[in-house]
């Protein structure tokens, strides 16, 4: 964002917007780092364990997002 003089560098989208609603959502579940359910499939499966919380509302979405927990190794 902005022109030849002056630049403003920012992150913008959809994913962003999720990202910034689910730290948002660690306050409400006692947690640290909360992924959605898109993270948590592109992460490498058993280098990685998760707790599932179920689902929350994201404002900007029609659809609640499925959240998880990243949580320590067993």
């Amino acid at each position: 964002m902005g022109s030849n003089l002056r630049f403003n560098y920012t992150a913008m989208g959809d994913t962003v917007n999720v990202a910034s609603r689910l730290e948002g959502t660690n306050k409400e579940f006692g947690t640290y780092t909360i992924v959605s359910d898109t993270t948590k499939q592109m992460a490498r499966l058993g280098e990685y364990h998760f707790r599932d919380l179920g689902g929350t509302e994201v404002k900007g979405r029609s659809e609640p997002v499925s959240i998880f927990e990243l949580v320590p190794e067993r």
